[in-house]
């Protein structure tokens, strides 16, 4: 409740997820729920839709490097600013992990830094 502001069903699914995550994944709770909050208020998608991208993400090998979340946290603000979707975020993650990138983080740093300056003039 005090990462998502949510209550009720909201709250009780957010955190059933979380646990899920946790379970079969190894994320941390509050970790998947602060990433997944901060995909919700910059694509507009629902924690369980979050959640699930981040799931995928993992059965597919993004979190390879255990920075699957914490990378999902840090770039979604300069993947929406360039016109992405969450799921075209996680795309190009899957895409730059399947062409060589060393790490997720080093495809989302790349995304961070051209909407930087295409942004900034």
């Amino acid at each position: 409740m005090q990462i998502t502001k949510q209550t009720g069903d909201d709250l009780q699914n957010t955190t059933k997820n979380a646990l899920l995550l946790r379970d079969a994944f190894g994320f941390e709770i509050k970790e998947s729920v602060k990433s997944a909050d901060t995909m919700m208020q910059t694509f507009g998608i629902t924690s369980e839709q979050s959640m699930g991208l981040l799931a995928q993400g993992a059965q597919s090998g993004l979190n390879r490097s255990g920075k699957l979340v914490e990378t999902a946290n840090q770039y979604s603000k300069p993947f929406q600013q360039l016109g992405f979707t969450a799921n075209d975020m996680f795309n190009t993650l899957a895409a730059g992990s399947k062409d060589g990138a060393l790490s997720l983080d080093a495809v989302g740093a790349a995304i961070g830094q051209f909407s930087t300056l295409s942004t900034s003039g």
